[in-house]
């Protein structure tokens, strides 16, 4: 089943006309791992560009962090990763599989996090999850 942080990063980042097919497959626990790999080389293509608080390569933690808890009541956060886990913020960006090893998508309260896979150079977008 899928993670309600999961359904609103979806509804709030992801462009229309990729939202069914994601939730779908995030749904799915023998899709899911292909859902994320996918997502992880396109990213662009699924994200709403509209939505972005900062972006770059080198987004050091402290800026990730400091984004992903500006006007947060909580420090919990959800990870979306094969099996999906809800850590602190600070703790899931000390993870290295969260920060620099692999694709990491970390929805706080407000924002998401996303980083994409390191092959070439990996990508750091924050999201607004906020309607405006």
């Amino acid at each position: 089943m899928l993670h309600p942080a999961e359904a609103e990063f979806i509804r709030c980042c992801i462009c229309k006309n990729k939202r069914d097919r994601l939730l779908l497959e995030l749904s799915d626990e023998k899709r899911r791992a292909r859902a994320i790999n996918r997502f992880a080389h396109t990213a662009e293509d699924f994200l709403m560009m509209n939505k972005l608080v900062i972006s770059g390569s080198k987004l050091s933690k402290a800026q990730i962090v400091s984004a992903l808890k500006e006007g947060s009541k909580s420090d919990l956060c959800h990870v979306i990763m094969v099996d999906g886990s809800t850590m602190e913020t600070s703790a899931a960006l000390a993870v290295e599989a969260v920060y620099g090893e692999e694709t990491a998508i970390v929805i706080a309260e407000n924002a998401v996090y996303v980083e994409t896979e390191p092959y070439i150079k990996a990508m750091r977008y924050v999201l607004s999850l906020k309607n405006e």
